[in-house]
């Protein structure tokens, strides 16, 4: 219980969660539409887990999962490791990422920051972007999931200023509990 109200302190006192170590484990999979062509489908799947991460100097470790996203028709492929995630107010999170401005985005989301490679071979290298994902709930009443991808225009991988975003139309987002007591 001292341990989860540490968290929950330190949680709370930062600002801008992109590089925090709180305690959020997020996973999800299936498809929204395509940023070239909402009639064709970006895949991806993902797991990111902050459960166990924590601080040594000035940096986060031990964060865990893998994100693979697919928008064949962009010609955006990607294997990513997350290497930081943090749960957004209402009123979203500020994200700076390397003197890039994001603004406020993913409200009331879970904003995962990852190290990706390229898996396209026409266009190979590697960056960092940032994900939001929304769990809204299950059910035949539930808001459809939401998913959104941002890398920075001055990013030096391939993919810079790739942007796509949209409710999940196949598929779905989870949110789990670092603590089985919370399960």
């Amino acid at each position: 219980m001292y341990i989860r109200k540490l968290i929950a302190i330190g949680c709370a006192a930062l600002l801008m969660g992109l590089t925090s170590g709180c305690a959020y484990k997020v996973t999800g999979g299936g498809w929204i539409p395509s940023a070239d062509d909402p009639l064709e489908k970006a895949n991806f799947g993902f797991g990111a887990n902050g459960c166990e991460a924590y601080k040594i100097e000035d940096d986060w470790v031990n964060f865990k999962g893998r994100f693979n996203y697919h928008d064949k028709t962009a010609g955006v492929m990607m294997l990513g490791e997350p290497v930081g995630i943090d749960r957004c107010t209402r009123f979203g999170c500020k994200v700076q990422d390397d003197g890039y401005d994001f603004g406020r985005v993913c409200p009331n989301g879970y904003l995962v920051k990852l190290e990706y490679r390229s898996t396209n071979p026409k266009d190979r290298g590697e960056g960092q972007a940032i994900v939001c994902a929304y769990d809204n709930g299950e059910g035949m009443n539930a808001t459809p999931d939401w998913l959104g991808i941002y890398i920075a225009h001055d990013d030096t991988g391939p993919y810079a200023g790739y942007s796509n975003e949209g409710y999940i139309e196949g598929g779905n987002i989870q949110k789990h509990s670092c603590y089985p007591s919370e399960n």
